[in-house]
């Protein structure tokens, strides 16, 4: 059969898919998919196929994928879906000024490929031999398609379902179809609604409701330091003007809500539950919502099986979802890197830490979930440390990493009182690191409102002193 599909990839992706979350795959054999890993080529095949392909962008050997999506579409292209698992605003405002269809991080790539796998593998099937489907070009009406939620982070829908067809020219008024038969219908019309929409187009609106970016913070280990960022960067999305949830998956030991000096938050056992509870979740000035660890440690496995419908629905009502994890990896860390937007994974100056980074993530490799969503955060960094960003970025093959300045006994004296608020405030250099880092990699986090919370240049806070106050009269 003719390819419905045209996959860029570089080398390393087509020998190893497990990077992309596409594990066991033999991605060159697929009937309905056609991979390129030169980027001349794939321009060669697209001047010819503009209409009648899909094309999804994860690279190529010789061109960034960014570039390569633009090309396509001045060669024609009518549908390029842009694939990234480490999407930025400004790789956002690049994709929307190029004119791509939209973009896939890892789990919507996954599902889209399972659901193409399973459909036009079945048409393989009932056209055996040299018998062509019949197929409609790809600026015909759709005629039918199921309901499958497809950019909810849900499981893969049946063979028999296609995503919702959507008419989005220009990133204009959208128009769904669901009714008639599911035979015959355009590649390149069947998954644009599969894609996460550009922000700042007209069409973010729908999608951002039901879509919120998710942002995971993992560690190597007990002791990272991953309470400390999860806190921090949830006090700092807020700040930045997003409707900002913190969820503590830590869901033995969590203390999130101690850190932020909450004595008596909500619950995720209660809020699973009695879910209408999340409706009462709210963001209080420049503070994050809430959902701390059960309070009875055997309440841990009970609400484990129910997180994933939890964290989809959190996402649905806020901009930005933070999840903390615990220190030993089990199937919800699994989850939480699948479904993430983003993951922070957070080491220390320990030599043990970058072993046991190695060792997590060829768990995610045997599991199939990608890891390019991942930023490798240092933690506690200084000029007497004995790891840089640049020693753990070679330790881990070049991998993505950046430091986190170290704070000081300040960060522990005010975190442990329950003031991570004002310390926040106090513009110590953890604080400041951490804002660089979320500016990189929420969703036009460069542009986003209040600018500079931490500025260096801003009288600090002398919150120790009051600190040393109050313990003088206990």
């Amino acid at each position: 059969m003719e390819p419905r599909v045209v996959f860029c990839m570089d080398e390393a992706c087509l020998a190893h898919p497990d990077m992309m979350g596409l594990g066991g795959e033999r991605l060159a054999s697929q009937p309905w998919l056609k991979v390129f890993t030169d980027a001349q080529q794939a321009r060669d095949f697209a001047r010819a196929h503009a209409a009648d392909c899909s094309y999804w962008i994860a690279g190529s050997d010789s061109v960034d994928a960014i570039n390569l999506a633009a090309a396509l579409k001045r060669d024609g292209a009518v549908t390029v879906a842009l694939v990234s698992f480490s999407a930025s605003g400004s790789l956002y405002s690049r994709a929307r000024a190029a004119g791509v269809t939209g973009v896939m991080d890892g789990p919507s790539l996954a599902r889209i490929y399972a659901q193409c796998k399973a459909r036009f593998g079945s048409v393989v099937r009932e056209c055996p031999g040299d018998a062509k489907p019949q197929r409609k070009p790809a600026h015909a009406a759709p005629e039918s398609l199921g309901k499958a939620d497809f950019a909810g982070g849900g499981g893969t829908p049946p063979p028999g379902d296609m995503p919702p067809t959507v008419k989005n020219d220009d990133f204009g008024a959208k128009t769904v179809s669901e009714k008639g038969s599911p035979k015959n219908v355009s590649a390149a019309e069947a998954f644009r609604s599969a894609f996460e929409v550009i922000p700042g187009s007209k069409a973010q609106t729908a999608h951002a409701a039901r879509a919120g970016f998710m942002l995971g913070v993992v560690g190597a280990g007990g002791g990272m330091g991953k309470s400390t960022v999860s806190v921090l960067c949830a006090l700092l999305s807020a700040r930045m003007g997003y409707r900002t949830v913190l969820v503590d998956a830590d869901l033995q030991c969590g203390d999130a809500h101690f850190l932020l000096g909450v004595e008596d938050p909500m619950r995720i056992d209660d809020a699973i539950a009695h879910a209408g509870k999340l409706d009462g979740l709210r963001t209080d000035g420049g503070a994050p919502a809430l959902l701390a660890a059960p309070l009875r440690l055997e309440h841990a496995e009970e609400v484990e099986p129910a997180m994933v419908d939890l964290l989809q629905a959190l996402r649905k009502r806020f901009d930005v979802v933070v999840v903390n994890t615990a220190p030993a990896w089990d199937t919800l860390h699994m989850r939480v890197v699948a479904l993430s937007s983003a993951v922070f994974f957070v080491l220390d100056q320990r030599p043990t830490a970058i072993r046991l980074c190695r060792h997590a993530l060829e768990l995610c490799s045997r599991c199939g979930v990608a890891t390019r969503s991942v930023k490798f955060l240092v933690n506690r960094c200084s000029r007497s440390s004995l790891f840089s960003s640049i020693d753990v970025s070679c330790a881990l093959s070049g991998a993505h990493v950046l430091e986190v300045a170290d704070g000081g006994r300040e960060v522990g004296e005010v975190m442990g009182s329950g003031q991570a608020a004002d310390l926040v405030g106090a513009g110590n250099p953890v604080c400041r690191s951490l804002e660089a880092a979320l500016r990189e990699t929420l969703p036009h986090g460069a542009n986003a409102a209040n600018p500079d919370i931490t500025d260096p240049k801003r009288k600090r806070v002398r919150i120790l002193d009051g600190l040393r106050r109050r313990a003088a009269c206990l």
